[in-house]
């Protein structure tokens, strides 16, 4: 079956809208955003498992001033992501499995029987506490600037 993109209507506006928004109102999400992805990996950093605690390290965040967005959770450049290939594996948990492995050229390859573990979910949790307060402090600010940035004149 071939995938086709499907348009979305009023997502040109919607970007448009966007675009127009008033830089002040701009930065002000933008400290929002930042003070709660504080939060989000403050909690996910207490959540992380640590044998060593260099998976707690790798919670870093990040907020994005041009399309307003945030992300927190195991970031960071690929070769610094793949030293905690693991962090994916405890979060979203993993089947036990039964692999085949070759460790040299010259020796056989064997069966090696790897258990499985359960979701931790420590990255991928709702932690809605937090994603609610954010979302009602974005809201009073959305509904202050939408009408400003759509045309209107705000004063009503």
């Amino acid at each position: 079956m071939a995938y086709r993109k499907k348009r979305v209507r009023g997502a040109a506006s919607v970007r448009r809208v966007m675009k127009n928004l008033p830089d002040a109102v701009r930065d002000e999400m933008v400290a929002v955003l930042d003070s709660g992805s504080i939060e989000l990996q403050r909690l996910i950093a207490g959540a992380t498992p640590r044998r060593t605690g260099k998976l707690r390290e790798g919670v870093k965040r990040r907020v994005l001033k041009q399309s307003l967005r945030m992300q927190v959770g195991l970031l960071g450049t690929k070769k610094a992501r793949g030293r905690l290939f693991y962090g994916r594996i405890l979060d979203l948990g993993r089947k036990a499995q039964t692999v085949t492995v070759t460790r040299r050229k010259n020796t056989a390859p064997y069966l090696m029987r790897v258990r499985g573990i359960a979701a931790k979910r420590f990255v991928t949790g709702r932690y809605p506490d937090v994603r609610g307060v954010i979302s009602r402090k974005l809201r009073g600010i959305w509904e202050r600037a939408l009408p400003k940035a759509a045309g209107g004149s705000g004063d009503d």
